[in-house]
């Protein structure tokens, strides 16, 4: 890895005022003609890239154009010295593909899966490689990912003035860094222009609170003839409420002891809000999981505002972004999107550090939204299909970004899917708590603490 004076040099660029990602790492150049591989994943067509403008092997081929093109680019092959080999890989780990499996399936399909992935490497003689943060995570704890880390002493400050940290925060696995994050996919509130015009509902803004989002959400549900629901004013419950709960200073587990807090009374709050959209206000429907999923996939059920993560899974053809109605504070739920990590048989792990950092900047223009903050505030430069005040709002939602709990153990998410069933069936807030702390402390009581 780096020498001491190597990461002793990074320490002052930073004292300095200089970020260590402005600048290669104190290392040697690598020579003129160095070649940085580079395993593209395809399936990252559904979060690298919109509106839709080519499939993702056309993407990448664009991103290697733009970093040899850029000859500012400090991190880029023209100022640095190498030249990036590309090859397109469709797929890296079908066994999180799989359902309806035993256990003891699901291991036998990750060992193959870990056994091709390893393979896919191997044969490339990768240096780089794309992944979402579940693969991060999972590559790295096997041992096929470099850690970040120890590039730098000085990585957490370095990274934090170059993307925004609910982003980064996604790519740790235990504490260890293993990508840093292309493309970011903040909650944020969708809703359909014309139908919104057509009811007299000024656009979603900055401005709105709880109270506007539910009073508009009444204004824009309809009626058939027969009173049932032609068309309901809202959904922001699709990805759980994890924006509730932390807008209301309120939390599903304590983040040291993992007690289960949502017999809290700000925790109680904000289910209680849902609660009531879906059955006091009746302008969300009462429905959760597959279902409401179900509902929505059919362009004629959407709602007319509805909480999402971009790229939506669904048909918001019509539909424009804002910002989420605030709470006491403002938390938007956070997701990373497409990364970028360092391929551990590497035999140029230095050279594949520095362009890793170049190849990513090239890559955040291709982003739906990217996760850095330089590419953040050039928004506007390469998304011409928003408006100002949209990316506004996505500037809004990243620097109120909090990341979503990564999926281990598992409790939180077991804690939100049972309350939010229970809310679902019309349960009061009381039982729907219940549920869901009886069903952790279960949980906690099979499995060692984390």
């Amino acid at each position: 890895m780096l020498s001491r004076r190597s990461l002793l040099a990074g320490t002052a660029a930073l004292a300095a005022g200089c970020s260590t990602l402005d600048s290669p790492p104190s290392s040697p150049s690598p020579p003129p003609g160095v070649e940085i591989r580079v395993a593209a994943v395809g399936q990252e067509q559904f979060a690298f890239g919109f509106p839709f403008t080519g499939w993702p092997e056309e993407k990448y081929i664009r991103t290697v154009s733009t970093l040899e093109a850029d000859k500012e680019n400090k991190l880029g092959p023209t100022r640095v010295g190498y030249r990036v080999a590309l090859r397109f890989f469709y797929e890296l780990d079908p066994v999180f593909y799989q359902t309806q499996i035993s256990a003891k399936e699901f291991e036998e399909v990750k060992a193959q899966a870990l056994k091709a992935a390893e393979a896919m490497l191997e044969d490339f003689e990768a240096d780089l490689v794309t992944v979402q943060p579940h693969q991060a995570h999972w590559l790295g704890r096997e041992g096929l990912l470099l850690p970040l880390d120890p590039f730098s002493d000085s990585a957490d400050a370095a990274l934090e003035r170059e993307f925004f940290p609910s982003v980064v925060s996604e790519f740790r696995s235990s504490g260890v860094l293993y990508g840093l994050p292309i493309a970011a996919r903040p909650l944020m509130l969708y809703y359909d222009e014309a139908f919104l015009k057509e009811h007299d509902v000024p656009p979603p803004d900055a401005s709105w609170n709880w109270h506007d989002l539910a009073e508009n959400a009444a204004r824009l549900t309809t009626y058939s003839e027969d009173g049932t629901v032609a068309r309901w004013g809202l959904v922001a419950h699709l990805e759980e409420v994890w924006w509730a709960l932390w807008q209301n200073e309120a939390m599903v587990l304590d983040p040291e002891s993992s007690q289960c807090r949502l017999r809290e009374p700000a925790a109680r709050a904000a289910l209680q809000f849902v609660q009531d959209l879906m059955h006091k206000q009746r302008v969300s429907p009462p429905l959760t999981g597959v279902d409401l999923q179900e509902l929505l996939f059919n362009r004629s059920s959407l709602p007319a505002m509805l909480y999402d993560h971009p790229l939506s899974r669904f048909d918001l053809r019509g539909f424009r972004m804002a910002p989420l109605p605030r709470g006491r504070v403002h938390a938007v739920p956070m997701r990373a999107g497409l990364g970028l990590a360092i391929a551990a048989r590497t035999k140029r792990p230095e050279e594949a550090y520095t362009a890793l950092l170049g190849f990513n900047r090239a890559m955040q223009q291709q982003a739906s939204i990217p996760a850095g903050r330089a590419a953040v505030a050039r928004l506007s430069e390469f998304r011409t299909d928003l408006r100002q005040s949209e990316v506004a709002a996505i500037q809004h939602a990243l620097a109120h970004g909090r990341a979503i709990p990564e999926p281990e153990p598992g409790w939180e998410y077991i804690a939100m899917y049972e309350a939010m069933q229970h809310l679902g069936r019309g349960e009061d807030v009381a039982a729907a708590v219940i549920g869901a702390c009886d069903l952790v402390h279960k949980y906690r009581e099979r499995q060692p603490s984390p």
